[in-house]
């Protein structure tokens, strides 16, 4: 693994972390008090972040499309420490998975920004922030791997078909698993607590008259 872009590439993972619990954040604040409240990026008509936070592709079954991006990126962070922490000595396999899983984030990304874009005709600058910083993060992944396309594609062969261990699948399931939970607890915990938060502080709002 190169180490200069190992290093980029958990920076992008925790910057893109952030910046999914500040948009999980401002879904609630939106959904919840809006029209008494406007984000700073609710600047004209196509810059509104407000208005995408509003929108029906805002979430994916019931849950804040932010949520989900703040469970996917606390999964890779974890993904990446519990290998770390159990010294399992699977890092090629392990940033192979990261890839895979990166490029349906990207893919999923593209889906959203074409909504937003071409649909609402409306951007939100942090969900373009996240966009970029998804594509880092593939771009960062691959550079770790140090391999071609085509040289990636012969690798998960020889992982999966070739030389496949169960070993190595037990140590990765068993990785998968714990990052799994706890990025789920940690995720849909501060879901439901910015949730609660505004729900509060609307009802606080109701209450308190103009």
């Amino acid at each position: 693994m190169q180490s200069k872009w190992f290093l980029a590439l958990l920076f992008f993972l925790i910057v893109g972390l952030a910046d999914s619990i500040y948009l999980t954040y401002h879904h609630y604040q939106v959904n919840i008090l809006q029209p008494a409240t406007k984000s700073f990026c609710a600047i004209n008509e196509t810059i509104d972040c407000d208005r995408a936070a509003v929108s029906t592709g805002s979430t994916m079954m019931g849950i804040p499309v932010a949520t989900w991006g703040m469970f996917a990126f606390l999964f890779l962070l974890l993904f990446i420490m519990v290998e770390r922490l159990l010294y399992w000595e699977i890092q090629r396999a392990l940033y192979c998975f990261m890839y895979l899983v990166m490029n349906v984030m990207v893919l999923f990304s593209a889906y959203e920004a074409f909504i937003s874009f071409f649909i609402l005709k409306v951007v939100c600058i942090m969900c373009a922030v996240l966009y970029l910083i998804m594509i880092l993060m593939l771009v960062s992944c691959k550079r770790a791997l140090g391999v071609s396309h085509l040289e990636f594609v012969l690798l998960l062969y020889d992982l999966f078909f070739r030389s496949f261990s169960r070993t190595l699948l037990r140590k990765g399931v068993s990785v998968s698993i714990i990052a799994i939970v706890f990025s789920g607890i940690v995720a849909f915990g501060l879901d439901h607590q910015f949730q609660m938060h505004f729900s509060y502080q609307r009802v606080d709002m109701l209450f308190s008259g103009p």
